[in-house]
């Protein structure tokens, strides 16, 4: 979705985020590129490989109703980008990393949030095939091209590459890619009642660590005001 990779907050950086890049290419498989959507055609003669970069027209809001804040789609302040950083460039909240400020923007933690960018799809051939591919997604997201479901991931240092010919096979004139962040703080709680966790039979000690080691982020290694 972008080029290069983007500036987000000074420190640490939130789990609700796009995080490195995500491209639409077009070529053969063998030339496919690490972050792309690729359109790729299988006649020798006629090997080729473009890309279409996915990095404009993003907006973003507020998907569950904790406060009436960001309750419709607002540009986002980058791309890639970190919901914080959006909020922030949009004068909606306060500087978290100002004195206490960082209590006032706890809530964001527990909200889920969306966001979706519309673009014009390449021209599909009949021996094309079109991959999208996601470098970083921080963490737990649907992903949805056309309306369409094409996964869910909770791991940001899992790429996604998903065929997606079919959709893109529709000749329309614009598609929607709409992404569906979850509440961090509550996924993460979902998945340790889920999978569990085992004490020390002579303590209170969590063998494994808090609920969030349950969400493989950027997050776990870093320090600094609760923005995660």
């Amino acid at each position: 979705m972008s080029a290069s990779r983007s500036q987000y907050l000074p420190r640490p950086s939130a789990p609700t985020a796009v995080k490195y890049r995500t491209k639409l290419s077009i070529g053969p498989e063998k030339q496919r590129t690490a972050a792309a959507m690729t359109v790729q055609t299988s006649h020798p003669s006629k090997a080729y490989l473009r890309t279409l970069p996915l990095d404009k027209n993003w907006r973003f809001k507020q998907s569950s109703s904790i406060t009436p804040i960001a309750q419709t789609y607002t540009p986002v302040a980058q791309f890639p980008t970190v919901v914080h950083l959006d909020l922030l460039k949009n004068d909606l909240i306060p500087d978290p990393y100002v004195g206490t400020n960082e209590l006032d923007c706890l809530w964001i933690n527990d909200a889920d949030w969306t966001y979706k960018t519309a673009f014009t799809p390449p021209e599909v051939h009949k021996e094309d095939n079109v991959w999208m591919v996601f470098e970083g997604l921080d963490t737990a997201v649907d992903v949805y091209l056309d309306g369409e479901h094409l996964f869910f991931s909770k791991d940001m240092f899992i790429p996604r590459r998903v065929d997606v010919t079919r959709i893109c096979g529709r000749k329309k004139k614009e598609m929607q890619l709409v992404l569906r962040f979850r509440s961090p703080t509550r996924f993460a709680k979902e998945e340790e009642q889920r999978i569990g966790f085992k004490k020390a039979p002579t303590d209170n000690t969590m063998i494994g660590g808090h609920a969030r080691m349950y969400l493989p982020s950027l997050h776990i290694s870093q320090f600094g005001p609760s923005v995660d």
